[in-house]
């Protein structure tokens, strides 16, 4: 049965410290934890220590295992971010409000391992993430190293383009519909940072742990990291590499070894540091509530839509929830022109025609759970962030994918408007709109076509693998055709929720979830395991198992993934 909560989950905390010899000398709070994840290629610590919080405050909860997406809070929040300061010399935000002109990008970059410019998206992935943008759970948003695949560096001027950013972060296949459209979303309520000089003091970790909540603590990379107990090794550097993980518990039961228990999102089981480590700490914090899970149906509106706005043709970019960030305003206390509060209004950009180089235009207005309000002024396509000008567009959702309402324009009259959401990288549509030319985007290139000649049953074999293991894994649709692959030897077909890969002289089969993601993390089919050569099989006792060319990767359900290479 599902638990029945209050309106606030509060996990209270008592507000008077207790002093070390009032405290137990073991506190072990595993029973509460998740099964241990693997961050991976990416430099997710900061938030994988927090997801593994949430996880147990919701266990605590009465919600289970829950196996949430940490990857959603790491690539959504920036791809949803807005850019509203103006930047200095040095790539820092400041505090002047600025605008920034088409075709300029006004999004944030996932792409990249690094924050695009200090300010608050770094708290916001840093410092406190999940608490503005609520999560999924990992099955409707898999950690996928591919993802962050991208044909230019960080440094090319192409990234500061909108229609480009577009392009990449709305790709299907990067953000899959079900992470958009989950039932639930899930959410910090409140974080609580201790006095920065807590995260070296012993006593101070240990009181929060024997209140029952997990502390996540920060540090610096260093020591003695080869022993079953981190150690202590060498003066604490500044400026060295840092490192985020939840501590679950302690033990000073042997004076001469008193350790912490940690939960470590590289995959690792069992991880503990002596408490002369915490000579490396930098901050030290802890999950005083979560709120309780729930619907986000404006989320569904960002995507690309192929609209006809009147007798005007176009693309709108909804890359913007403005629900999500309004706090951000609020923070700053920014006000417009006008002196009033600034409400963040920013949806997205209409691409005439669907062109880069054609004409474009900022759009703001509202989500709703029906549909969406729009401002659209052609006489100003550098709306501020919360100007409501120009045209009024009303849309109602008529079909999935596919909205339908009246533009209001400003002189009375009023025209048709349509939309009907696509596909970004395949030219498919989700669904068609009644009088909408379906046609592909010039700027995603052409659409991938199924081979030819002797492989011209290999699109019905694809059909087939996905069918038979769509049974114990709905892989989702297909984002493209089946395509060579990269290294000229095998097939490849990609799905929303995983891939079909055919190896030369074999049939086609699935890789999906964890192994799928070690396994594009170790080269893909031009690393050292080559192609897969079978679907996941069970492995007995809960373990799941891949055949590739050249080994085996083994999932264990407390483990995660592992390679095993073949013997010569």
């Amino acid at each position: 049965m599902k638990p029945v909560l209050p309106a606030c989950l509060f996990l209270a905390l008592s507000t008077s410290l207790l002093h070390a010899q009032d405290l137990p000398p073991r506190v072990d709070l595993r029973q509460w934890q998740t099964p241990v994840r693997n961050q991976g290629a990416q430099g997710s610590c900061f938030i994988h220590a927090n997801v593994a919080a949430m996880e147990a405050a919701y266990k605590r909860l009465g919600y289970g295992d829950l196996d949430l997406s940490e990857e959603f809070s790491y690539y959504m929040g920036p791809a949803l971010w807005l850019k509203t300061k103006a930047y200095n010399d040095q790539g820092h935000r400041t505090g002047q409000m600025r605008v920034p002109p088409l075709p300029e990008r006004e999004t944030g970059l996932p792409f990249f391992d690094f924050a695009p410019q200090s300010g608050h998206l770094d708290s916001n992935r840093g410092s406190f993430p999940v608490l503005n943008l609520p999560i999924p759970t990992e099955r409707e948003f898999p950690q996928d190293a591919s993802r962050y695949d991208v044909p230019f560096s960080r440094e090319d001027p192409q990234w500061n383009r909108q229609r480009v950013v577009n392009n990449h972060l709305l790709e299907s296949r990067r953000m899959p519909r079900s992470g958009l459209t989950a039932p639930l979303y899930y959410q910090i309520e409140k974080i609580t940072f201790l006095p920065r000089e807590d995260a070296t003091r012993a006593a101070a970790i240990e009181a929060v742990l024997a209140r029952g909540l997990e502390v996540v603590w920060d540090f610096k990379m260093q020591g003695d990291i080869s022993g079953p107990v981190w150690r202590f090794a060498e003066p604490k550097n500044d400026q060295g590499p840092g490192h985020r993980m939840l501590i679950v518990g302690y033990d000073r039961t042997d004076p001469s070894n008193p350790h912490f228990l940690v939960k470590n999102s590289w995959g690792m089981e069992d991880t503990c540091i002596g408490y002369d480590f915490l000579a490396y700490g930098e901050w030290a914090s802890y999950l005083e509530s979560v709120r309780p899970p729930r619907p986000m149906p404006e989320l569904r509106w960002i995507g690309r839509w192929e609209v006809e706005f009147g007798q005007m043709p176009g693309q709108l970019d909804l890359y913007h929830a403005p629900s999500l960030f309004q706090q951000f305003f609020d923070a700053d206390a920014e006000k417009n022109e006008r002196g009033e509060a600034l409400v963040d209004r920013r949806l997205g950009t209409l691409f005439v025609r669907g062109e880069e180089e054609g004409p474009a235009f900022r759009v703001n207005g509202q989500m709703k759970p029906d549909g969406l309000e729009l401002y659209l002024n052609l006489s100003n396509p550098d709306l501020a962030f919360d100007e409501q000008s120009g045209d009024r567009i009303t849309l109602r959702e008529t079909a999935p994918g596919v909205l339908e309402g009246v533009m209001h324009h400003a002189g009375g009259a009023t025209s048709p408007a349509r939309a009907r959401l696509i596909k970004v990288g395949s030219g498919n549509p989700v669904q068609s709109a009644p009088n909408v030319t379906e046609k592909n985007d010039p700027a995603e290139g052409p659409m991938v076509k199924a081979p030819s000649g002797s492989d011209a049953g290999l699109a019905s074999r694809f059909e087939l693998v996905r069918e038979r293991v769509a049974k114990e894994h709905p892989i989702g649709a297909a984002l493209s055709a089946p395509q060579p692959c990269a290294d000229g030897r095998g097939w490849h077909q990609p799905f929303e929720n995983g891939d079909l890969y055919q190896a030369p002289g074999s049939e086609p089969v699935a890789i999906y979830g964890d192994i799928r993601a070690l396994w594009l993390n170790e080269g893909a089919e031009r690393g050292r395991l080559g192609y897969p050569v079978t679907d996941e099989l069970d492995g007995g006792h809960g373990r799941r198992l891949s055949k590739f060319e050249n080994g085996l990767v083994w999932w264990h359900p407390e483990r995660g993934p592992r390679v095993e290479m073949a013997t010569p």
